[in-house]
């Protein structure tokens, strides 16, 4: 039996505060990232499409990593909210004949309103349940709209011109990633975290962690919509290809990427663009590639959660409560 006096001895030395240095160091690497890619219709016209793509990835996947990673929430059906904000963007510019700076916010507000709509109810069921439902409304939302035969040719949703339009897909995907490296370090993380940690005992002191969770959901399904609305605008077009379940298998590998920074979604969306666009077997093992990645999606999450840093820190507060005990 230890005593008080050796188990002083044998505690562990307090943690030294971190420094905020290099999450500031990121944030201004990828801002940095930002500014050069917006600078390339005029600098590199011809990489204008590549960077669109990669924008737009990156936007969808800090909307979907601040749902998976910090509210704890598997939503499966994120390629339905980018589908319903580039509908939105065609119902309001082209059956409406309203400008395109319109449909922007109407498809973010309306994006998020349904994924509260359809996500409440769920989030008092396990993860693999969520997970499980969310990705079978995906596909059967996809499997009718590709049933109903409906799809707008090209040329038929107007939208701004191009150098205006991938400025906007610019600023977007900036605004999300600066969203999210705020939201990360706010006291709605910290509410969140303590959550996932231990559900009964952040609500004995008062924390409300589905509410937090909704909003979060909210704030991913905006950015959504909002991704939907540029790619609708810029497309001209809507097709059920666009938008089937071999996206999310891509949105899943990023937002594992960026878990921990906002330049691994970055490199990993750079990535799977180069992978998904332009390979010439790329689009024959679209669906494998999808079910293969979704059914990893359990080990994916479970080796990014338990990183070196994390295991670290969780056999640490394991050792001082052991020894505390110990001691009394």
């Amino acid at each position: 039996m230890l005593h008080a006096d050796s188990a002083q001895f044998l505690r562990p030395a307090p943690a030294q505060p971190k420094s905020a240095a290099p999450g500031y160091v990121t944030a201004a690497t990828s801002l940095s990232f930002f500014a050069a890619a917006s600078a390339i219709p005029y600098f590199a016209p011809q990489l204008a499409g590549f960077a669109s793509l990669v924008l737009l990835y990156l936007l969808l996947g800090s909307g979907l990593a601040l749902e998976i990673w910090l509210a704890g929430v598997p939503d499966f059906a994120f390629p339905v909210w980018f589908a319903i904000g580039a509908g939105c963007e065609a119902i309001v510019t082209g059956t409406f004949a309203l400008p395109f700076w319109t449909g922007l916010p109407v498809a973010m507000v309306l994006t998020a309103a349904l994924a509260v709509c359809v996500l409440a109810p769920l989030l008092r069921m396990r993860n693999e349940h969520v997970a499980v439902i969310t990705l079978a409304f995906g596909a059967v939302v996809q499997i009718l709209w590709s049933q109903s035969g409906f799809a707008l040719p090209a040329e038929t949703i107007p939208g701004a011109s191009g150098n205006l339009l991938y400025l906007c897909v610019a600023g977007m995907a900036a605004l999300a990633g600066l969203v999210a490296w705020r939201i990360r370090r706010s006291a709605l993380a910290l509410m969140l975290r303590a959550a996932n940690e231990d559900e009964i005992a952040s609500r004995a002191v008062g924390v409300d962690a589905r509410r937090c969770r909704i909003v979060i959901v909210a704030i991913g399904a905006m950015f959504a919509g909002a991704a939907g609305c540029l790619f609708a605008a810029g497309q001209g077009s809507l097709r059920p290809a666009d938008f089937d379940l071999s996206l999310m298998a891509v949105l899943l590998v990023i937002a594992v990427a960026g878990r921990r920074s906002q330049l691994n979604m970055i490199l990993a969306a750079i990535l799977a663009t180069v992978l998904w666009q332009y390979l010439p077997a790329a689009p024959a093992l679209r669906l494998l590639i999808a079910g293969a990645a979704l059914l990893s999606w359990p080990l994916l999450r479970s080796i990014a959660i338990s990183t070196p840093r994390d295991v670290a820190a969780r056999d640490a507060g394991q050792t001082e409560a052991a020894i505390e005990a110990a001691a009394e």
